[in-house]
Order: C-alpha cells, then sequence, then structure tokens
C-alpha cells in the first residue's frame, strides 16, 4: 500500500475546473499562481488517461475517469498542438476506428 497525500483546496479546484468553471473564475477562487493551476489540471488529465491505459482497472472506473478527462480537457488545459495525438490515443484505448467512420463505403473481400 501507498500512501496517498490529498489537498483539499486543490481537490476543490479541480471539482471546479471539472464542473465547468470558466478559468478567469477558478483563478478568482485560489491564491495560487496561474502556472500552478495549469500544472496542477494537466498532471490531473495526465493521471486520468493512465487509468484508461491501466491494465485490471474496473469498468466503471474507467468510465468516470473518461468522463473527468472529458470534462476537464479545455483550454486553456488543452494544449491543441497535441489534442489530435490525445484524440487518436483515446480513441485506440476505446477500440474506435476512425477509418471506419471516414470511410462509409464497404469493401469487399477478395
Amino acid at each position: 500500500d501507498q500512501p496517498v497525500a490529498y489537498s483539499s483546496a486543490c481537490a476543490g479546484l479541480v471539482q471546479a475546473w471539472a464542473a465547468g468553471l470558466e478559468w478567469e473564475e477558478l483563478m478568482c477562487e485560489t491564491s495560487l499562481d496561474a502556472g500552478d493551476v495549469l500544472r496542477l489540471l494537466s498532471r490531473t488529465l495526465e493521471l486520468l488517461r493512465q487509468v484508461l491505459q491501466a491494465p485490471f482497472v474496473p469498468q466503471s472506473v474507467r468510465q468516470g475517469a473518461r468522463e473527468a478527462l472529458h470534462a476537464m480537457d479545455r483550454a486553456p488545459i488543452t494544449d491543441s498542438v497535441f489534442a489530435q495525438v490525445r484524440d487518436e490515443a483515446d480513441a485506440a484505448l476505446l477500440g474506435e476506428d476512425e477509418d471506419e467512420e471516414e470511410d462509409g463505403d464497404a469493401h469487399p473481400v477478395a
């Protein structure tokens, strides 16, 4: 067993962001610097992505992590340079085939 450090102040910021609070409002609710909040939220997103990739994680936990990830993954936390790569990786984790969605024509097998 590993000890888990928990900060109710940080958890409150993460929860407020996930609930849809705008960046300017979030920054008014804390004495932390913007860079520290950005790092906190970015690290939380990374943790959620790791939960999606971890073996033996119950489906209910994966679903919760996926929902939290989608709620939190927005500007200014989202880095548009990596957004497409991240979306493709998420699709692969979910077993979605983007080629099937883009190509509506069926190709017969010879």
